[in-house]
């Protein structure tokens, strides 16, 4: 939003990354001014996928003006070895022994657009009783008291605050893992060690991004799905916005209709039916998501929109 002042005391270039929410968020001032930018202050646009471009496109910039530059991720993933320890670590954490369970995993701040809560109400309780889902990140502290707080703002203000990131899915999350029929199937570990989260993705069966539309908010691209993909394992996603360009069906993972219940069940059912079908996907995914998403080509696709500028 400095943009304007930047032009008009400078002649300096203006280059602007745009990762999702930042053209999406719905606040009418904060509209008007990046769409004034966006015509007449920006010099161009990085947006980290199509869908991302797409809305700044929407939005007033000139189409010479938008580039794509799909985020990149750290292939030294691969290279970290398997902590067999790990499953013993993590059995003690959740207290129900997990030898002979397929994991399925889920990372991420506990915000709506994730479809954690979605997942845990309408999707896990209709599969094989032998899968135990695990969701892991940040969690909000105090979130009652911050949800009184904000029930006491207009509706139009509190949806502004928390579509910013407060992590409001929690409470839905936290409802549906009191559900009797859950309760030895699904748990939150809270935000855990990186080294400890690569290895809850190397010991998983799946990972699992069940995202949802949420108006006014948007997945910009997928860099989870990246790097659990490098992780080995088997990822199955929302073929929603963003995601759709990181994840590519059946070559690094599983795009499954969003919000699509019975496509969700049939999917993951499937998958954890067939460990044929399990490691063709998880072998074959770090050498794909390597080839098309190192930092390398993300930096070299940066240097060129800047040369070009």
């Amino acid at each position: 939003l400095c943009c304007r002042s930047v032009k008009k005391y400078s002649n300096v270039k203006t280059i602007v990354t745009f990762h999702g929410l930042d053209a999406v968020y719905p606040n009418s001032v904060y509209q008007r001014r990046i769409g004034d930018n966006l015509k007449n202050n920006i010099d161009a646009v990085i947006a980290v996928s199509g869908a991302t471009a797409d809305e700044c496109l929407k939005r007033g910039a000139g189409r010479g003006k938008v580039h794509v530059a799909p985020n990149g991720v750290d292939l030294s993933l691969k290279n970290i070895a398997h902590d067999r320890g790990f499953l013993k670590r993590l059995e003690e954490r959740v207290g129900i022994p997990l030898k002979g369970k397929k994991i399925l995993v889920s990372t991420g701040r506990g915000v709506k657009r994730k479809g954690f809560s979605w997942f845990l109400n309408n999707v896990l309780p209709r599969l094989d009783s032998g899968i135990v889902y695990i969701m892991a990140g940040p969690q909000e502290k105090s979130l009652g008291k911050k949800l009184f707080l904000m029930s006491l703002l207009p509706a139009k203000i509190s949806r502004q605050i928390w579509l910013t990131g407060m992590g409001i899915d929690q409470a839905e999350i936290g409802k549906a893992l009191k559900r009797p029929e859950l309760a030895l199937r699904a748990f939150h570990l809270g935000k855990i060690p990186f080294a400890d989260l690569t290895q809850l993705l190397k010991s998983s069966y799946a990972f699992i991004m069940p995202n949802i539309h949420i108006d006014g908010d948007a997945e910009g691209f997928g860099v989870v799905a990246l790097e659990a993909a490098m992780c080995g394992t088997a990822v199955l996603a929302s073929n929603i916005e963003g995601i759709a360009e990181a994840v590519h069906d059946g070559k690094n993972g599983i795009l499954i209709e969003a919000e699509n219940e019975e496509s969700w069940v049939k999917a993951v059912n499937e998958l954890c039916g067939s460990q044929s079908k399990r490691k063709k996907i998880a072998s074959a995914a770090p050498l794909y998501t390597a080839k098309r998403f190192s930092w390398d080509k993300m930096a070299a696709a940066y240097l060129k929109i800047l040369k070009g500028l």
